[in-house]
């Protein structure tokens, strides 16, 4: 995949601030915000002088490789809170593009056990130990959506955004449940 950018190098000055010349940064800036949509796995920029108009035109090309779409994971945990020992695991899947302009869709799904001392038995006398053998429960779904730009704001109103701003748009919903020995 290629993106080509054609770049006016106006040597005979213009009433732009910087006289049209050609500047590394605006290459490093172009760059910095294709790698932040994290759907290229590399990105190689090449800057040439256009052929056809070597006096007034710098042609920078983007060699860009895609990188996964659809990343799996799982992800055992072993947990220590306070001397009270658990297991966790979360399993995960990221969608990079799923709307085809780098709309990131993030599902996960956490689950664990804990050992936690049981404080108070069934005729409510505060106990300083207990069975202590995997009795706290946890499940954590969660899924999140991530646009590149601001949503719901109309495209007239974001091209009015500087260039140097590169705003997102996160859609979080989480739910957590803990079943333990005191409460739910």
């Amino acid at each position: 995949n290629f993106l080509e950018i054609n770049m006016p190098d106006y040597g005979t000055g213009n009433s732009k601030g910087d006289n049209g010349w050609y500047k590394e940064y605006y290459v490093e800036r172009s760059y910095r915000r294709m790698l932040g949509l994290d759907v290229f796995s590399t990105i190689t920029p090449t800057v040439e002088v256009d052929p056809e108009n070597p006096y007034r035109m710098t042609q920078v090309t983007y060699d860009l490789t895609p990188s996964k779409k659809h990343i799996f994971s799982i992800q055992p945990r072993g947990t220590n809170s306070n001397g009270f020992l658990g297991v966790s695991a979360a399993i995960n899947y990221t969608n990079k593009n799923l709307l085809g302009g780098a709309e990131k869709l993030k599902v996960s799904f956490t689950g664990g056990l804990e050992s936690q001392p049981i404080i108070f038995e069934t005729n409510s006398i505060a106990t300083g130990g207990g069975d202590r053998l995997l009795n706290t429960f946890e499940i954590s779904p969660k899924i999140s959506l991530e646009f590149p730009k601001l949503v719901p704001l109309p495209l007239s109103i974001q091209k009015t955004l500087s260039k140097r701003m590169y705003p997102s748009t996160i859609f979080d919903l989480s739910y957590n449940y803990q079943q333990r020995t005191d409460f739910d």
